[in-house]
């Protein structure tokens, strides 16, 4: 089978949004590390000064260590979304897209990369130029699988598809 150019874009607004995870889940999850150190200031200021400091303690013991744990659990799940997202997309590219334009499912990307690279040329698929936005597919693409993807300054692959939360 081979890819048209809305087949191309089909494919790549699902991989946009598994990049748009990669780059953004390492900010969520210092954010919700400041949200819990913010709630730990805040606690710790409203009962500054009781006189019974064993409620304090109990304070300590059943609310702010039970909710630390979570947002332990919370942050490592969302540190580990970047590795999880780049995985996905290595399944789309390596066992659905490789066999779409003629590869063997599993194709290494020193073979699939030029293979994808003529097979989007071939129906007028391109994405942004990395200069552009260093944050999209054409910048993504080279630095985790070492792909150079057709690139044009009018792009029929735009990098909001990347850039934005929804397409």
């Amino acid at each position: 089978m081979s890819l048209t150019l809305e087949d191309f874009k089909n494919r790549f607004k699902k991989l946009g949004k598994l990049i748009y995870l990669a780059q953004n889940a390492p900010a969520l999850a210092v954010e919700l590390k400041k949200i819990h150190v913010a709630a730990i200031d805040q606690l710790a200021s409203t009962y500054a000064g009781v006189a019974d400091d064993s409620e304090e303690f109990d304070l300590l013991d059943e609310a702010i260590s039970p909710l630390g744990q979570q947002v332990k659990a919370a942050t490592d799940a969302i540190t580990s979304l970047p590795s999880s997202a780049r995985t996905a997309a290595d399944v789309i590219l390596r066992r659905y897209i490789a066999v779409d334009i003629g590869q063997q499912s599993g194709a290494g990307y020193t073979t699939l990369g030029p293979a994808l690279a003529n097979a989007m040329g071939a129906v007028g698929a391109s994405v942004a130029p990395a200069a552009g936005n260093p944050n999209g597919f054409a910048a993504w693409f080279n630095a985790q699988f070492g792909i150079a993807l057709p690139t044009n300054a009018s792009a029929s692959i735009p990098d909001a598809w990347v850039t934005d939360a929804v397409v």
